[in-house]
């Protein structure tokens, strides 16, 4: 495509035959420059506004900057005086002098200091930069630039120019010191007294543990459930909780809790002879936060003194930083049951199959199983009470399984008598359905790509030169003025070309092979516009296989078209297709001009006639 563009370069020159031009004046500019990396200033207080220093350039005093710290920010005040306003401001802190922002020369580089320009100027302006976590004495440099302007006595501009200028302040951290302490309070659950006494456990398997169905087949589970009674070597054991609560400032770590037995003697609580001091273990919540709360539980046998009713745990708390804390709790022998959870029941979820089981299946138990044990049995040994029971599971409805398994899962919970203490234990099944097979061709395309735009500008240049008037009629003692005007015109023709390269990938994503696959990619620009296309096909793609890369490219004009441009990738092989649409922005152009520019030199030919003075009659250059 080709463009034109005209530019009319219009010059008057005015020849001036009487008369004279003064030149304008300059402005002055004065710099006041620092040494590189040299603390100018160091302030010994920043608190409110008593820390100052003067801007002085040229030994001219043309303001103030006033710091000051509060609530880890420092805050800047530049001020102007006699006239003085600012047009740049800008300051920057580090903790070190070489941690100022800098150039690709390693100098400090005020352009990238925090600030901004002012337009119109002002005559003050603060500026907060926060200073972060810092700690009591470190030292903080500060550097700031400005730029400023003013008018002297005959209204010429002055512009003035300060810094970079670093300068130092000690950062004192003010915030009062609270001793902050951890803090436990707690008490101890009434304990619990018992005799000789039984513990359960229990076990519950199931064979198989995985089975296939299809639709209307079934399968017999088998559970196996094993309960042990095992009687404590001990005559009588105590057993509660100690619950304490963090009420300090600070966590309360690594808790250790130590419990001792006393019995009553007299009117004291003496140590128990013959017990050694348990150790409770608190690895569990070996810490407490502030506001939060735990319970440790104890449990241990011990031989009461012969003749003593009355008892006392006495426990000893300790934590990091924290006062040793001592809690007690009393209790007596009184109506101690001889034997304590001989007894246990057991129930099995099952009882409920119809709400336990995955949908499409139904279970029910094989006779004469009802899942309900009552397990009891003469004797103080170890005591194993063994039950098998099965479940005939049945797919009823299940052919296409939406999932890869289904979970049966069910508890047999064991409850102890007295204590009712419960123990539990679950079997799990997985059922797998097998999938129907069914042709399913399918695939996938995907796309990437890429732009390049050449362009190139080649200008080509016309000049005319015109004088008004073109003769003129002088008295003695007349003058008179020449207008001589220049009109250049630039013409460009323009050329664009555009390069969109890709790649493409097609992959067999279904469970049959493929061939003749199509593959189609088509360029439009953003009116849906085609632009070109590209076709190829691909002989033939197994299971799971891919064509990765396949190479195209477009060339075209990009100018002639709306961006950004569609890229429509498409891959089909008879009843799978797949589509994939994709954008592409116009790059930058990577741009070549030619003559873009030219240079116009106006020369004036020798003229000398007596009596005829000419004023202006100069050469002169314009680009």
């Amino acid at each position: 495509m080709k463009r034109s563009f005209i530019i009319v370069v219009a010059i008057l020159i005015l020849l001036v035959l009487a008369g004279c031009i003064r030149p304008q004046e300059q402005e002055e500019l004065l710099i006041e420059e620092f040494p590189e990396n040299e603390v100018q200033f160091e302030l010994g207080s920043v608190s409110g506004l008593k820390s100052s220093y003067r801007i002085i350039i040229q030994r001219v005093h043309v303001g103030n900057v006033y710091a000051w710290e509060e609530d880890n920010s420092l805050f800047l005040k530049f001020e102007g005086i006699d006239g003085w306003l600012f047009t740049e401001i800008r300051a920057a802190t580090s903790l070190t002098i070489e941690g100022f922002p800098r150039d690709s020369k390693s100098k400090i580089d005020p352009s990238q200091f925090p600030g901004e320009t002012h337009n119109p100027p002002v005559l003050t302006y603060t500026m907060e930069l926060p200073l972060g976590e810092l700690n009591d004495g470190q030292i903080v440099y500060f550097g700031t630039f400005v730029r400023l302007i003013n008018y002297d006595f005959n209204g010429r501009r002055v512009k003035a120019e300060y810094g970079v200028c670093i300068n130092s302040f000690v950062y004192h951290d003010d915030t009062p010191v609270v001793d902050k302490k951890p803090k436990l309070e707690g008490d101890i659950d009434d304990p619990l007294v018992s005799g000789f006494t039984y513990d359960w456990e229990i076990e519950k398997s199931i064979d198989p543990e995985s089975v296939e169905l299809k639709l209307g087949e079934s399968a017999t589970l088998t559970y196996t459930i094993n309960a042990t009674r095992t009687p404590v070597e001990r005559d009588f054991a105590l057993s509660g909780a100690l619950n304490l609560n963090s009420t300090g400032e600070l966590p309360a770590s690594n808790i250790s809790i130590t419990v001792m037995l006393q019995y009553l003697l007299g009117d004291v609580y003496t140590d128990l002879e013959g017990f050694a001091a348990i150790n409770v273990d608190t690895s569990a919540t070996p810490t407490l936060n502030p506001g939060e709360s735990s319970s440790y539980k104890y449990d241990f046998g011990f031989d009461p003194k012969e003749g003593v009713n009355e008892y006392r745990i006495l426990a000893s708390i300790t934590a990091d930083d924290l006062f040793p804390l001592t809690l007690d709790a009393t209790f007596t022998l009184s109506g101690l049951a001889e034997a304590t959870d001989s007894t246990a029941t057991m129930a099995d979820q099952l009882k409920d199959i119809e709400s336990e089981i995955p949908g499409g299946f139904s279970a029910a138990y094989v006779p004469p199983t009802t899942g309900n044990w009552i397990l009891k049995q003469p004797g103080d040994g170890i005591q194993t009470f063994s039950i098998v029971y099965e479940v005939l599971l049945t797919n009823e409805k299940i052919e296409d399984p939406q999932q890869d398994f289904y979970i049966l899962d069910n508890t047999a919970t064991l409850t102890e008598y007295d204590s009712k203490t419960e123990h539990s234990d679950d079997a799990r099944v997985i059922i797998t359905v097998p999938q129907p097979f069914i042709d399913n061709p399918d695939l996938k395309i995907e796309n990437e790509h890429d732009m390049e735009w050449d362009q190139e500008k080649a200008y080509s240049w016309e000049i005319e030169k015109s004088a008004t008037p073109e003769s003129i009629e002088l008295e003695e003692g007349e003058d008179g003025t020449f207008t001589y005007t220049l009109l250049a015109t630039r013409t460009v023709k323009e050329t664009n070309i555009a390069t969109l390269t890709g790649l493409a990938t097609v992959t067999n994503t279904g469970n049959v092979p493929l061939t003749n696959i199509a593959v189609e990619i088509i360029l439009e620009d953003a009116d849906g516009v085609e632009i070109d296309k590209y076709t190829t096909t691909i002989a033939a793609l197994a299971v799971g296989t891919q064509e990765e890369g396949l190479p195209y490219s477009f060339t075209f004009d990009p100018t002639g078209y709306e961006a950004p441009f569609k890229v429509t990738a498409t891959a089909t092989a008879g009843t799978a297709s797949n589509e994939v649409k994709t954008d592409q922005l116009l790059p930058t152009s990577n741009l070549t001009e030619i003559d873009k520019d030219a240079y116009v030199k106006d020369i004036f030919d020798l003229f000398s006639v007596t009596g005829i003075a000419i004023e202006g009659n100069i050469n002169r250059d314009w680009s």
